[in-house]
């Protein structure tokens, strides 16, 4: 069996190798938390970027549906026009 002191002696070791290792954990700590505050920091950056681009996407989509708008009446006054010009061309021959 053995003996209260020896015991105890590994307890106190063991319980000085935890405080050793809980002391390295503890100095992790800081570099941890720079690394959260980066990761934040990109993570808006991202998302700042994706809410940019989503704005120049809209812009663009409503650009492109005007220029269709703008075409098609083109188009209209285009196929009006040519209409009028070709009665005038037959009224006069």
């Amino acid at each position: 069996m053995r003996d209260g002191g020896v015991l105890c002696s590994e307890f106190d070791l063991k319980v000085q190798e935890s405080k050793l290792e809980a002391d390295e954990a503890l100095k992790k700590i800081p570099e941890i938390e720079r690394m959260i505050n980066s990761a934040e920091q990109m993570t808006q950056e991202a998302r700042d970027s994706l809410e940019a681009a989503e704005r120049d996407a809209n812009e663009a989509r409503r650009l492109a549906e005007l220029a269709k708008t703008i075409a098609e009446n083109a188009d209209r006054v285009s196929v009006k026009f040519l209409a009028v010009l070709h009665r005038r061309v037959s009224t006069k021959a």
